[in-house]
């Protein structure tokens, strides 16, 4: 496994993350294409972390952004691999650039 990161998301890696939103978050929280984009216009200074898996798949996404003169992240892990630190594997990266970082967690 490994942890790339980038400004900007390919459109075939915005298509993967979309897929594990739709999937690993609720489904109240379903989003399209189109929602995504708006999702990621709506902040600042953002920053994408997406874990990769031996055969090159995005199999987790983290992302870091300014929201309210603050730093938030938001992360996600396919279901198939949570449990094996993967997470907090992504939070560890997370820490090393941000002194402080907000989120909120989903049940």
């Amino acid at each position: 496994m490994k942890i790339l990161t980038t400004t900007e998301l390919s459109k075939a890696q915005k298509e993967t993350i979309l897929y594990l939103w739709n999937r690993e978050y609720p489904l109240q929280l379903n989003i399209t294409l189109e929602g995504f984009e708006e999702y990621l216009g709506a902040s600042d200074r953002h920053q994408h972390f997406l874990m990769i898996d031996d055969a090159n798949e995005v199999i987790g996404w983290a992302y870091t952004f300014e929201r309210d003169d603050d730093r938030w992240f938001s992360i996600i892990i396919n279901s198939l691999y949570q449990g094996l630190g993967l997470g907090c594997m992504m939070i560890d990266q997370l820490k090393e650039n941000e002194i402080r970082l907000n989120g909120w967690v989903i049940d």
